[in-house]
């Protein structure tokens, strides 16, 4: 190897993840307290109808989940046994599913006492879980469940099994999923059948495992790039087929530009559009391609030449921490924030959160505080 080309190394801690996660929690907390803001573009709001920077957040997270994932499976494996490996994992992940219920509650309740006997179980049941509980961490823990069966197999398997769960998803949509989330109370991110379309992205980020196993891989980031850009096309030209179709338009959009002159009450219905509300196919699989792409650039610029932000790296060891603290801070400081106030001072509304957010985790990493399920 050349004396130009970077080292790429691997090891049992890989900086570009932390990096990688790092990066996605920051994202996640300014998409969270700016979008949506009269003078911030429109990129970093969630629009349900194209894929706009915000929505690349989610798939991010997955992304992280499925090759930290895959990373402890196999090691916990060779050291403590499969089924070891396999009761950690169910744990973890059905004490993520609880702690998203604490956080996110359910949809609904009872109004009066009189309410209570006369409600139809099923569909109260149904309405119950169908929006309330069923955001990220929760989407986290279900997913992460259902692609456990496969997290110790090739590659090969994994990804005929995120295929499957693509179809599967498409099926069941088109059988009535997709209009039964899209009506009130609307689902979250794909709503309970979400976790079907997340496993895309999550089963993305295993396959990073399968080009870490020896020390040098200088290829691995062409790979990376030209997967990530070939799946990133693949999902952009399914979804843009469709928006022609239905707009009777001969031009097409790109998915980071706000489509302003696009026929929305038309485009939301199409199951193709990329929509993080609806948990589309399109979506998901566009999200696992900008993933592949982004990290690509993380593994060649942490891994390769050596350059680390130490912020990250706080941010990636307590993410969990993070995405619970950020919403209360928020929840503070949203409120002297008013949604047409000027771009300068949203961003001084977010150095706000962040520095308190700061404070939280920089008193969990001084005491060694580490919150892990």
């Amino acid at each position: 190897m050349g004396s130009n080309t970077p080292m790429i190394t691997s090891s049992p801690r890989l900086a570009s993840l932390d990096q990688f996660r790092g990066y996605t929690v920051l994202a996640m907390v300014f998409v969270n307290f700016a979008g949506g803001y009269e003078h911030i573009p429109k990129m970093f709001g969630h629009h349900h109808v194209y894929c706009s920077f915000a929505d690349t957040v989610m798939p991010g997270f997955l992304f992280c989940v499925g090759t930290a994932m895959r990373l402890t499976f196999m090691r916990r494996s060779a050291t403590d046994g499969k089924r070891a490996a396999y009761v950690k994992a169910i744990k973890r992940n059905l004490g993520l599913i609880f702690v998203g219920c604490v956080v996110y509650h359910f949809t609904g309740g009872f109004r009066t006492w009189a309410v209570v006997g006369k409600e139809d179980l099923g569909p109260f049941l149904r309405n119950t879980i169908k929006r309330g509980p069923f955001e990220a961490l929760t989407h986290i823990g279900v997913t992460s469940l259902f692609v456990l069966p496969v997290i110790g197999r090739g590659a090969l398997v994994r990804v005929a099994y995120a295929v499957a769960a693509g179809a599967a998803h498409v099926w069941a949509s088109r059988a009535g999923y997709y209009e039964w989330n899209l009506t009130e109370p609307v689902g979250i991110d794909g709503g309970p059948l979400g976790f079907l379309t997340w496993s895309i992205p999550l089963i993305a980020g295993t396959l990073v495992t399968d080009l870490l196993d020896s020390p040098e891989h200088p290829w691995e980031i062409y790979l990376l790039l030209v997967l990530g850009v070939g799946v990133m096309l693949s999902a952009f030209v399914a979804s843009n087929l469709h928006l022609l179709r239905l707009c009777e338009r001969t031009d097409v959009t790109f998915p980071f530009v706000h489509p302003e002159d696009l026929d929305f009450a038309n485009t939301h219905k199409d199951y193709w559009t990329m929509s993080q509300r609806a948990g589309s196919v399109t979506y998901t699989t566009f999200g696992a391609g900008f993933s592949f792409t982004l990290f690509a650039l993380f593994r060649l610029v942490v891994d390769g030449f050596g350059i680390r932000w130490s912020y990250l790296d706080l941010l990636g060891r307590h993410a969990l921490v993070a995405y619970v603290a950020h919403d209360v801070i928020m929840d503070t400081v949203k409120p002297f924030v008013p949604k047409d106030a000027l771009a300068w001072f949203v961003l001084l509304g977010f150095a706000v959160v962040m520095a308190a957010l700061t404070l939280i985790l920089r008193y969990f990493d001084r005491n060694k505080f580490m919150v892990r399920l």
